[in-house]
This record gives structure tokens, sequence and C-alpha cells, in this order.
């Protein structure tokens, strides 16, 4: 049925029919003129002059840039985009701009490799939102278009993104959009920002429930009371 609607739309590629698993390492052409692969593509110079890369898109988070950097800068004009593989990462801030990179390499002629660290989750995000946004597609086209070209994208990945690019691609601004939730800090972290509580002394520190001691005390109790008796006292 999604594979009906996509065909006869002008500038969108066969679905690759040869796919392997083995294929995942490497880069693949969704549009023409933009790629979308692995870190691992992004580094081997022979597959980026073979399919004539001229521009590449970055994605990573903060913490990731001393690993996935750009690798030719010399040849290629890079792009980061500073971005976590997170649930709460609130992405549609970034689909104008990349839409706008997009456009500018290909209306000069340019070819383009989108990448992250494994380019199935973050990177694959905004190539499906760039095809839905130019094509005028609704997101399960979308996706299912980028999937049949690389398989191994995300679908958790996609489905979290698809209500965000529907907002971005239908005309809403994107400053609107809602921050993420809070993030919450990991319990141990909790517990030891938690002020401490004063220490009990041990006068006001509950005694343990101990047989033998309360067997003891009511035997001294007992005595007690069988000596006043005897003594003429009552209670």
């Amino acid at each position: 049925m999604l594979n009906q609607a996509l065909q006869g739309i002008p500038g969108l590629l066969q679905p690759d029919t040869d796919w392997t698993y083995t294929k995942k390492r490497d880069a693949q052409e969704i549009l023409p003129g933009l790629w979308l692969g692995p870190f691992g593509a992004a580094r081997d110079q022979e597959f980026l002059q073979r399919a004539g890369i001229t521009d590449a898109l970055v994605v990573r988070a903060p913490e990731e840039a001393r690993i996935i950097a750009p690798k030719y800068p010399e040849l290629i004009r890079y792009e980061v985009l500073e971005c976590r593989d997170s649930p709460f990462e609130n992405i549609i801030r970034f689909f104008p701009g990349v839409k706008q990179l997009f456009d500018g390499v290909l209306g000069r002629g340019g070819r383009i490799l989108v990448h992250g660290n494994a380019g199935m989750s973050r990177s694959a995000a905004f190539v499906v939102a760039y095809v839905m946004q130019r094509f005028e597609l609704t997101s399960d086209l979308a996706h299912h278009y980028v999937l049949t070209r690389r398989h191994c994208i995300s679908r958790a990945g996609a489905s979290e993104t698809r209500s965000e690019s529907t907002r971005c691609c239908t005309g809403r601004s994107c400053s609107s959009a809602p921050a993420p939730p809070a993030r919450r800090a990991p319990a141990s972290r909790r517990a030891r920002s938690a002020p401490s509580r004063p220490r009990r002394s041990p006068q006001s520190r509950p005694h343990r429930w101990r047989p033998e001691r309360v067997r003891a005390e009511c035997q001294l109790l007992s005595t007690a009371i069988q000596s006043r008796e005897s003594s003429g006292h009552r209670y």
C-alpha cells in the first residue's frame, strides 16, 4: 500500500531490493545528492571521493565531540549539529536550519552526507523530516520511503519525531514548540543532594523488641509488688 502511494512521485529513488545486513555499515543515497550513513562511512575517504561528497552534516551529542568529529575538513564542508539521542531532546527547533542547509547544497549541485554515530536515529530523523517537507508526504510515507533506501533506520526514533516534524512541516512556528520536560536527577544524585537529617541521641532512639528483656522487667516488677504487699502496702 505504501509502496504504491510512493510510485510516480518525481525525485524519489527506487527501493533497495538487494539489502543485506552488512550494508548498515555503508551510506545510502536517499535522494539524488543526499546520503545517509554511519560515522564509519564519513571516515572512508575512498567512498567520499567515489560518491562525490562535497558537504557533511554531523549530528552528535556534545559529549561525543571527541569521537564524532570532522575527518577531512580540507576536502569537505562540515556543519555540526549537537543533538542528544534522547526522547527528551526537542529536535524540532533544528528542522528549519537543516532544511535550509539541504536545499542550499542540493541547489548548487553539491552532494551531502548526513551521519551521526550509527546513522539510524537522530540523523535519520532529519532526513525523514526533509523528505516529508520537500515532497509534502505524511510522516508514515516519508519514514517508509527512507526505510526502503536504508533498511536499518530506527522505527522507535522515527515515531518519536513524527509529531514534531508534522507540526514543523505544516507551518507552525518552531519557536512555539514546547520545551522538553525537565530531566530528573538519578536516584543516587538525589540522595546525595538531599539535606541530611539530624541524628537521634541514644536516649531518643526507639528500642528494638527484645523478648528476653521484657521477661526480665516483668519478673522484677512482680517481685517488687510482692515485697510491697508483704510489708502491708496497698495500691
